[in-house]
């Protein structure tokens, strides 16, 4: 994982051109979830399941968990370049010629990964909302 450094460019910006840098990224980020709806079908639940489930969890637990459900490094890392590619792209599907791309790693182990989040083992309010955007979204 890499860490962008924002603080130091960000302090030779002007008011005006941090305001319009925020402004810019927030309206960027609102809008995008119209683009999901308009290249698949598939792609606004796959939001919803990978915001739910990283929501709050740094990754190291994240892995830690999985891992105990039998996942090894390399179905996590690959789980993770899909995540990353979905973001990537914001959908399923690669951003030219509508190629679909699909994670390398069976789907048991894919299903198994969302549903090994730490927050699942208690009867926490974050784990009751994971579990009803998983039982309702994932096929």
């Amino acid at each position: 994982m890499q860490n962008l450094e924002f603080a130091e460019p960000w302090k030779h910006l002007t008011d005006k051109e941090r305001n319009y840098a925020y402004y810019m990224a927030k309206a960027s980020w609102a809008g995008a979830r119209m683009v999901l709806h308009q290249l698949a079908y598939e792609a606004p639940p796959l939001f919803v399941i990978f915001q739910a489930y990283f929501a709050g969890t740094d990754f190291e637990n994240l892995f830690a968990s999985a891992e105990k459900s039998g996942v090894t490094a390399d179905e996590w890392k690959n789980f993770l370049a899909y995540v990353g590619g979905f973001y990537g792209n914001l959908s399923n599907y690669h951003s030219f010629g509508d190629l679909k791309f699909v994670p390398q790693l069976e789907a048991d182990k894919f299903k198994g990964i969302l549903y090994s989040h730490p927050a699942l083992e208690g009867d926490s309010e974050e784990g009751k909302t994971l579990r009803g955007v998983l039982d309702e979204l994932f096929p």
